[in-house]
């Protein structure tokens, strides 16, 4: 008996999942987490007013995309993604070059700033290395005194969650599935929504600011109209 499929301009609309690899991916997965974090590098810049070029946010996107697309370690991905912020950070750094202008000529700034540049993909490196083996984790469970973690641990359900992912884990008859789907879902799950967020926030900013011209307007309109009706009575 065959399966029947749907499908749109010849594209499967299948979501069964391919058993027969081991980790297999859903359809359209991989694609939906290059769309999220493309979405997410080019929506959200590094500095402020556009002070970052767009070329530039679209090449990192586009890296990062392709990064995510081929299924790349979430360790290199994160490495990658705080470097493109690192970059253009260390590009306008003239705040960080202040100290050495006495010292420095200025055609040597870029060469520092090539210094700069090569440092935080080094950290980037460091950074996303201790955070995706868990010892970051361990180094703050090791520095938070127990009545800070037994007062966080009263008022979020940490060891529920942990129990019920646990009981979750059992019924995933292959092994490390359901770490794998989940680790994929809250990387997609955070750049959709941070960068929803962010343009949501945007929006308001700037209808808050719209709104604020026109009353500005209407105000200096008023007195305007004020002043004719001063000088014409006057004229009388």
């Amino acid at each position: 008996m065959t399966q029947l499929e749907e499908s749109l301009f010849g594209i499967p609309l299948s979501t069964h999942r391919n058993r027969s690899v081991a980790l297999g991916e859903f359809p359209y997965e991989l694609g939906i987490a290059a769309f999220s974090v493309l979405m997410f590098r080019t929506t959200i810049p590094a500095l402020p007013s556009n002070q970052e070029p767009l070329a530039l946010r679209w090449f990192f996107g586009v890296l990062l995309g392709f990064l995510a697309f081929t299924n790349k370690s979430y360790e290199l991905i994160a490495a990658v993604e705080l470097f493109s912020y690192a970059v253009p950070i260390c590009l306008h750094a003239d705040w960080i070059l202040l100290p050495w202008k006495s010292l420095v000529q200025p055609q040597y700034f870029n060469f520092l700033r090539l210094i700069l540049i090569a440092i935080s993909a080094v950290l980037s490196l460091g950074v996303s290395h201790v955070v995706a083996t868990g010892e970051l984790l361990q180094w703050i469970q090791w520095c938070t005194p127990s009545a800070i973690s037994e007062g966080f641990s009263s008022f979020l359900p940490i060891k529920e969650v942990q129990a019920a992912y646990d009981i979750l884990d059992r019924f995933v008859m292959e092994p490390g599935l359901l770490r794998y789907q989940v680790s994929r879902l809250l990387f997609v799950t955070f750049h959709i929504q941070c960068g929803i967020g962010y343009l949501g926030i945007d929006f308001l900013k700037e209808e808050q600011h719209r709104r604020n011209m026109l009353v500005r307007m209407d105000v200096s309109g008023g007195e305007d109209d004020d002043e004719e009706e001063k000088s014409a009575s006057k004229d009388v």
